[in-house]
Formats: structure tokens, C-alpha cells, sequence
């Protein structure tokens, strides 16, 4: 099964899109943002229709649409098409690619989860740190790897902590433990 490519067309000029129904192209869903390059606060399933205000900005690598449904938020304007995208086979849910990620590739899901910010907390308080831990699965491999980063809170851990825990997780589970944004692993 290859995996699910990039988008690479162009996003839209924003005169082209005010008050538009789009679809979520990427395979795994899209992750929807309180501000552009924001925190995460929900996620938009593959293949839905949302409507785009039409208010563009351009936060980060990315175009930034707002959209108001299903759900009011901004959405990365690449991972939006204007014909509704076939179905494509699903990898599967604990999908290991044939070369391990690369650097550029672990950057991409940081920058999906957590804009790259090792100390943030979601909205919720449940996912802390760069790769959006929940505390029980950090301490989970953290027990099995490293006893000495059990009951730290992912948020407050090194950098370098992170990034071991979130690799020993990848070599454990593949990119299951993030649904949408571990398309950056594939």
C-alpha cells in the first residue's frame, strides 16, 4: 500500500474561495485550530465538506483558511480541494513505512501537533509537549525504557526526552498514537 502523498496543488487565492464548500483531502483528517498556526482543538474527519469563510492569512509554511462547519476554526488551506477526493485504502492503523521517518519528517508532525512547542499543554490539559503526549501512554513506555521519566509531565521534559519517548513510541505502535497528524511519518 503506498502511502497517502501530500497535497501539491497551489491553495486557492482567497477571492477564489469566500463563502466555499471544500473537502478535507488528506486521508487522515485535518486538524482544526483555535488561531492560524494555533492550538489544536478538534479535527475534521477525511473526505468532509466544510465551509471557508473565505479568510486566508498566511501563519508559519502555511496558507490558513477559516472555516465555520462543521466547526469554527482555522485549517491548513493544502489539505483543502474543491472536488470531493475519492476513497483512497486506508494503511492501516499502525502503519510503519518501509524507511524509517527522517528528521524532516518527525519536524512535520511537530509542527502538526503542537506548532513545534515542546512545553505546550492542549486546551484540555490531557496532551502535553511537543508530540502531544497523554500521560499514561508516556509513562507507559517510561517504564518500559526509561524509569526515570515516569510521573514527569510530558510538557516539562527535555526536548531530547521527548523526542526518544516519541520515537521508542513510533518503533512500538507506528504512527496509531497520532491519528492525524502521523500522516507526517508515512
Amino acid at each position: 500500500v503506498e502511502p497517502t502523498p501530500e497535497p501539491t496543488s497551489e491553495p486557492a487565492a482567497s477571492s477564489q474561495i469566500e463563502n466555499a464548500w471544500m473537502f478535507v483531502l488528506s486521508s487522515n483528517g485535518i486538524n482544526v485550530r483555535s488561531t492560524p498556526a494555533g492550538q489544536i482543538f478538534s479535527a475534521v474527519t477525511s473526505r468532509s465538506q466544510v465551509h471557508v469563510t473565505g479568510k486566508v492569512v498566511v501563519a508559519g509554511d502555511h496558507q490558513w483558511a477559516q472555516i465555520d462547519v462543521p466547526v469554527s476554526g482555522w485549517v491548513a488551506l493544502s489539505f483543502l480541494t474543491f472536488d470531493q477526493p475519492v476513497p483512497t485504502v486506508d494503511p492501516g492503523p499502525n502503519s510503519v513505512p518501509s524507511e524509517p521517518p527522517t528528521a524532516a519528517d518527525w519536524a512535520a508532525l511537530r509542527l502538526c501537533e503542537s506548532s513545534g512547542n515542546y512545553n505546550i499543554v492542549d486546551w484540555s490539559g490531557l496532551y502535553h509537549g511537543a508530540y502531544q503526549f497523554w500521560q499514561p501512554t508516556w509513562d507507559r513506555v517510561a517504564r518500559s525504557y526509561w524509569p526515570e521519566l515516569v510521573g514527569v509531565l510530558p510538557s516539562q521534559a527535555t526536548p531530547a526526552d521527548q523526542d526518544k519517548m516519541a520515537n521508542q513510541l513510533f518503533e512500538l505502535e507506528g504512527d496509531k498514537p497520532w491519528p492525524v497528524c502521523g500522516l507526517h511519518l508515512r
